[in-house]
């Protein structure tokens, strides 16, 4: 009995060992399979940033002395370009206030400070217009010249269709022109002050042309002739000698 059970237990230690050999064989087979497999390579291809360039609208330049005018004159019926200090200046504001242009763009280049400055604009209409007289007169977007043409034009009856037309007398044409309230010159407020002067009389400082509506001495701003011809529409009245 004993020798029955020894050779049952050497058995069973043979085939146990038997079994556990098959499995290292296994296990080795494994280990060697899937040390020696390459691993599959995944490269990632290689992505540039792109570069994006932003657009930007480009910033309008600054405006030209000529496109300024151009611009000016476009926009309104008749433009005077004058002078705080010019004789024909106030010639001019005079013959339009006689006429009932009231509707007339007038800009004194001296108060042209910003770009494009009073200068810029006055270089700007002598190499446009061949002139370096103020005034420079449009009209219906037209450069018609400063006092002596607008003169030339008014005696043959030809301004004041032309103020008409271009919408420089506000409420349409008039038959009789009538003096407006604004003053020829721009130190007079659009109101004139009230008269203290007796009417037909001379201030005593008035050496030179007076004007009794706006109670003004026009100084030698405006001559003796020239006071004579606005004597029937705005009553001046020569004082000096």
């Amino acid at each position: 009995m004993r020798c029955l059970i020894l050779l049952w237990l050497m058995l069973t230690a043979v085939a146990a060992a038997a079994w556990f050999d098959d499995h290292a064989v296994d296990e080795a087979w494994v280990v060697r399979t899937t040390t020696t497999k390459p691993k599959p390579t995944t490269t990632k291809p290689t992505v540039k940033p792109t570069t994006v360039t932003p657009t930007t609208t480009p910033a309008p330049g600054p405006v030209t002395a000529k496109e300024w005018i151009d611009k000016v004159v476009a926009s309104n019926g008749c433009v005077d370009f004058a002078s705080k200090v010019c004789e024909a200046c106030v010639k001019t504001k005079i013959l339009f206030d006689s006429l009932g242009a009231n509707n007339v763009k007038v800009i004194e280049l001296e108060t042209l400070v910003t770009s494009p400055t009073g200068a810029e604009v006055r270089s700007a209409l002598i190499l446009s217009t061949g002139s370096n007289l103020t005034p420079y007169v449009y009209i219906s977007g037209k450069y018609v010249g400063g006092y002596d043409q607008l003169a030339l034009l008014h005696s043959k009856g030809q301004l004041l269709p032309m103020l008409q037309a271009a919408g420089c007398i506000a409420g349409g044409p008039t038959t009789t022109p009538q003096p407006t309230t604004a003053a020829p010159t721009t130190s007079l407020s659009p109101t004139p002050a009230p008269t203290t002067t007796i009417p037909g009389t001379c201030p005593l400082t008035c050496k030179t042309c007076y004007w009794p509506k706006g109670d003004e001495c026009l100084g030698t701003r405006v001559t003796k002739n020239d006071c004579a011809v606005f004597m029937e529409s705005h009553s001046t009245k020569w004082c000096g000698a």
